[in-house]
């Protein structure tokens, strides 16, 4: 019988069963995936590769914008990814996830509500309307959300 354990930051030994074995394979490429999340090269709006950067860096503070006046946010929804997108609009602030969603806009007039409704990217419209909410919540503010979808941006762009 072939027996499996991991071995704890202490350097001892513990002995695992089968479904232990997958959580901590589990666990282990959870902890490689993060931290490779930090060094994903994400682009701007527009793909371009000079506009490329490592996550950790549009995530800096101040907000980090690209020629296109464009956030990494904007490539992450390029690339309907719904968890990236959540992620990063944790670990943003709210004051600059609320000014992202609501007036920020790129050169060709987007937000990233309506960049995200442009590319029929359903989930993260819907992750940013509840991250609205929330801050809203958060701040004892009413926002209706009627009012976001409906805005129009200076190139005539709108949500719905």
């Amino acid at each position: 019988m072939v027996q499996y354990y991991c071995i704890t930051s202490y350097g001892s030994r513990i002995f695992l069963n089968f479904q232990a074995t997958n959580h901590c394979r589990s666990l282990i490429e959870h902890t490689r995936r993060s931290h490779n999340t930090m060094e994903r090269q994400i682009s701007c709006c527009q793909n371009s590769p000079t506009c490329s950067r490592p996550l950790k860096q549009w995530l800096q503070q101040p907000t980090t914008f690209c020629r296109h006046n464009s956030n990494g946010l904007f490539g992450v929804i390029r690339e309907n990814d719904a968890d990236l997108a959540k992620y990063i609009a944790k670990q943003m602030g709210s004051e600059t996830m609320t000014t992202l969603l609501t007036t920020h806009e790129t050169v060709f007039g987007d937000t990233c509500l309506t960049f995200a409704a442009s590319l029929g990217r359903l989930d993260i419209v819907t992750l940013f309307l509840d991250e609205i909410s929330r801050i809203a919540h958060s701040n004892s503010e009413k926002v209706a959300i009627s009012d976001l979808v409906n805005r129009e941006t200076s190139r005539g762009k709108v949500v719905i």
